[in-house]
C-alpha cells in the first residue's frame, strides 16, 4: 500500500480507534483485521467476536466512533458500522484509489 503519510496516519488512527474498541468494550475473544482491494477503493476491515452493540443508536457520547467518522472525511473515504448485540462489530474503512492509494498483495507464510 503506498499511501500519502498525511492518509497513512488517519488510515492508521482509525484502525487503531477500531481495535481499542475492541480492546475496551466488545470483550472479544479475537479480532482480524483485513486489507482488501475492490475497483477504485482499498477497504480496511477491521471485525471482532464480541458483544457488539446497537450500532443504530449511535450517540455523540461515542467519542472513539466520532473520532474515526472525522478522519475518514478526511480522506475522502467512507466508514461503515455493522453490529448488533450478541453478534461481534465489523467497521470498514473505505479508501478512494489513486491519488497513492494502492493495495499491494504481499504472500504471507504460514
Amino acid at each position: 500500500m503506498d499511501l500519502p503519510p498525511h492518509h497513512e496516519i488517519q488510515v492508521i488512527r482509525v484502525v487503531q480507534e477500531a481495535l481499542t474498541n475492541v480492546r475496551k468494550h466488545s470483550g472479544a475473544r479475537s479480532a482480524r483485521v483485513r486489507i482488501e482491494s475492490e475497483p477504485g477503493s482499498v477497504l480496511f476491515v477491521v471485525e471482532d467476536d464480541g458483544r457488539g452493540f446497537d450500532a443504530a443508536d449511535l450517540t455523540e457520547e461515542r467519542y472513539g466512533l466520532a473520532t474515526m467518522t472525522e478522519r475518514t472525511q478526511l480522506l475522502d473515504g467512507w466508514l461503515t458500522i455493522d453490529s448488533s448485540p450478541g453478534h461481534g462489530t465489523r467497521i470498514v474503512l473505505g479508501v478512494p484509489a489513486g491519488r497513492g492509494v494502492h493495495a499491494v498483495s504481499t504472500p504471507v507464510q504460514a
